[in-house]
């Protein structure tokens, strides 16, 4: 998968010391996102909790979107990074636990970062992160499809369409979710997730476990 960078208007850091700096402006807005809506935050916030001068701040971005553009491309790295860890180590014996487990390690890696909740769910992206996050959706499809295909053969043979519009399915519904504030609700949404998913897969594919 290629990685893309959302372009902030300003250069990109090549030196340690400069990369030093825009992790510390990017953990402060991941630091404030964590407890506040993204609405509420601005740049003075950023760089105060970042501890960097408003010349630095400026220096990597140009305004408070460029950061959060680059916190997301942050978080899908990661989530890439977990699910192909996943489908490494991955021991299913149905297509239905392979979408169980590849929602499940999204769940797990997504509701340990309040920030990520609260950004992802707001769906404020700008041009080039919508970019990235579709060939980060390709990339996960491309996954899913490799790991059903491992233990249900038949379905090499079915469009690539059908594994990335279910990536998209899991991707929306979770967001849904994400924007419930009722924990147990959310659990409701979370399951209603994987049922959704392996209801539209199953259009296309026999069951071969007991799950509802």
């Amino acid at each position: 998968m290629s990685v893309l960078m959302p372009s902030t208007g300003r250069r990109s850091p090549q030196q340690r010391r400069s990369q030093e700096k825009v992790d510390r402006i990017l953990n402060g807005c991941e630091q404030l996102l964590a407890t506040l809506p993204l609405g509420e935050v601005t740049v003075t916030m950023v760089i105060k909790q970042s501890g960097v001068s408003a010349g630095t701040f400026y220096a990597y971005f140009r305004n408070l979107e460029a950061v959060t553009e680059r916190l997301s491309t942050r978080y899908i790295e990661e989530v890439n990074e977990v699910i192909a860890a996943w489908a490494k180590n991955a021991t299913v014996e149905s297509w239905e636990d392979v979408v169980d487990g590849l929602i499940g390690a999204y769940l797990e890696w997504a509701l340990d970062r309040p920030a990520f909740l609260g950004l992802w769910a707001s769906e404020q992206f700008g041009a080039n992160l919508r970019e990235f996050e579709q060939e980060a959706n390709n990339y996960l499809a491309i996954l899913l499809k490799e790991q059903i295909v491992g233990v249900y053969a038949g379905a090499a043979a079915m469009p690539d369409r059908v594994f990335r519009f279910t990536v998209e399915l899991i991707d929306r519904m979770a967001r849904f979710a994400f924007r419930e504030d009722n924990g147990s609700r959310r659990q409701s949404l979370f399951d209603d997730t994987a049922l959704a998913a392996r209801g539209y897969l199953g259009q296309y594919l026999a069951p071969t476990s007991s799950k509802a």
